[in-house]
């Protein structure tokens, strides 16, 4: 059993705590000698973040799967995580579309590609990253008020994609450009009704995935226009996470 010794909590202050891209400190596995001399690994939950992507097109998401395929193969893919001290938080996927977007926290991106590895499913990128919420910036992205406010069950769940290489992430960007910038881009989302849940950067890569609560995809892509940065990719999704098959990762 995964045990939680210290985890932190991204947040922007004067001293800007978040370094968005770099490895962070804590160690993923605390070493622990016992009686025999040896050193035995103790696995604690670790602060180094992961999102790896799945997709139809290139073979490593499966050709067909039925939601009921998915859930087994779901359960399988944590039983395995839990072997090499990784903790899989979320998993946003559409079946039909066939991509999936998974988020963990590993010692390293070596422990999450032997997952992969023994499942038999190969992930096509995969990217370290840090996260920026609305809370962190001390408002909340449920505070669309008067007539951008939509009814929750029109609401639909997206995760956009950015990378550096392809124009749709700047090609240069400090962590404190990125929070500035991501101040305007919440108050653009909230003009259109969007509510941005949470972005996942890795500046020194050039990459970012962005989940949002939308009416539209159509409405993630006009305040994407009133921002001046278009995405190069926008996926609607469901969220599966380990306490909706009854049980928990930690």
């Amino acid at each position: 059993m995964l045990k939680v010794t210290r985890f932190i909590a991204l947040q922007v202050c004067p001293a800007l705590a978040i370094t968005l891209g770099l490895a962070l400190s804590s160690p993923a596995f605390a070493g622990k000698e016992g009686k025999d001399g040896k050193d035995h690994k103790e696995k604690t939950m670790v602060t180094r973040y992961f999102i790896d992507v799945h997709d139809r097109k290139d073979g490593t998401f499966p050709a067909k799967i039925t939601a009921e395929d998915f859930r087994a193969f779901f359960q399988k893919y944590e039983g395995q995580a839990r072997e090499e001290g990784v903790v899989l938080l979320r998993v946003d996927v559409n079946l039909e579309e066939g991509r999936a977007y998974c988020l963990t926290a590993a010692p390293s991106p070596e422990a999450v590609l032997r997952v992969h590895q023994r499942i038999g499913l190969p992930y096509n990128q995969i990217t370290e990253v840090a996260t920026l919420a609305p809370d962190d910036l001390g408002f909340s992205g449920a505070e669309v008020k008067g007539e951008a406010r939509k009814p929750l069950s029109k609401m639909k769940y997206f995760i956009d994609t950015h990378d550096k290489r392809d124009g749709s992430f700047p090609a240069k960007i400090s962590p404190t450009e990125l929070v500035g910038f991501f101040k305007s881009y919440e108050a653009a989302a909230r003009a259109e009704g969007v509510v941005i849940v949470r972005v996942a950067a890795n500046i020194e890569d050039g990459r970012a995935y962005c989940y949002v609560v939308a009416e539209s995809a159509e409405a993630v892509r006009r305040y994407h226009q009133r921002v001046g940065l278009m995405f190069n990719g926008i996926t609607e999704v469901q969220s599966v996470t380990p306490s909706d098959l009854g049980f928990s990762a930690l």
